[in-house]
C-alpha cells in the first residue's frame, strides 16, 4: 500500500530548492564541457533529429536528460511517491557514458549523485544499461540510510525511438555499502523518458 506523509502538507520546498538548483548546475556543467565554447547552446530536440550527421553511427547515442516518475522503497511495506531527473553525456569512451542525476520523494527525501553508465546494444531499437553512482542522500522526513553517502547500483531497458529518445525503466538499490553497521538500503523503480540533446560537434 502506498502511504503519503502529511507532515508539513507535502512540504517539497527542500527537495524543489535542491532540484532547482541541480538543474541549474547541470546547464552550467553541460556548457562548460562543451567541446567548442562558441558553439550554439545546447538544444532539447523531440521530434525527428536531423539527417545532417551522417557521421554518427546508427548506435551512436546523443547526450540525454532523462525524466520520470518512479516508486521509491518499492520492495517494502511503505512505498513512497518520485520523480527523478537525469543527465547523460553521450559517449566518448566505447559506450561509458558519465551522468548526474536527482531524485525526491513525497517524505521530502531526495539524492544527488554523479556516475557512469554503460550502454549495451541488443540489436539497433533496445538498449541495457548499467550504472554506479555515489552520491549524497538528504533523509527529510523519509527512510534513514544510516549514512548521508550512498551508492546507486542501477541496471535499466529501454527502447530506442526514431529521433534517438528512449523510453524505458529503471531499478536502482541506494546503500552506504556497510560503511556503518546500519545500512538498510532501499529499492527503486522509475519509468523514464530520455529527451535527445543534440550539440554541435567540432570538425576533425
Amino acid at each position: 500500500m502506498i502511504h503519503f506523509n502529511s507532515r508539513s502538507n507535502w512540504d517539497f520546498r527542500l527537495p524543489l530548492f535542491a532540484g532547482l538548483l541541480f538543474l541549474s548546475s547541470f546547464f552550467f556543467t553541460a556548457r562548460l564541457l562543451a567541446d567548442d565554447p562558441s558553439s550554439p547552446p545546447v538544444t532539447l530536440q523531440t521530434a525527428d533529429a536531423p539527417s545532417s550527421p551522417a557521421k554518427r553511427k546508427t548506435d551512436d547515442a546523443p547526450s540525454h536528460l532523462m525524466v520520470g516518475p518512479g516508486l521509491f522503497n518499492v520492495d517494502k511495506s511503505h512505498i513512497r511517491y518520485m520523480y527523478q531527473i537525469e543527465y547523460r553525456w553521450e559517449p566518448h569512451c566505447h559506450h561509458v557514458r558519465p551522468l548526474i542525476s536527482y531524485f525526491a520523494n513525497t517524505d521530502s527525501s531526495f539524492y544527488i549523485c554523479g556516475g557512469v553508465g554503460y550502454d549495451i546494444f541488443i540489436g539497433k531499437r533496445f538498449v541495457v544499461t548499467p550504472s554506479f553512482a555515489p552520491g549524497w542522500y538528504h533523509q527529510g522526513d523519509g527512510r534513514r540510510l544510516g549514512f548521508p553517502l550512498n551508492f546507486r547500483s542501477s541496471i535499466e531497458a529501454a527502447v530506442v525511438l526514431g529521433n534517438k529518445g528512449r523510453i524505458g525503466a529503471q531499478f536502482f538499490h541506494i546503500s552506504n555499502a556497510r560503511m556503518l553497521l546500519r545500512n538498510p538500503g532501499a529499492d527503486s523503480l522509475v519509468f523514464y523518458y530520455a529527451i535527445p540533446v543534440f550539440g554541435s560537434k567540432k570538425e576533425k
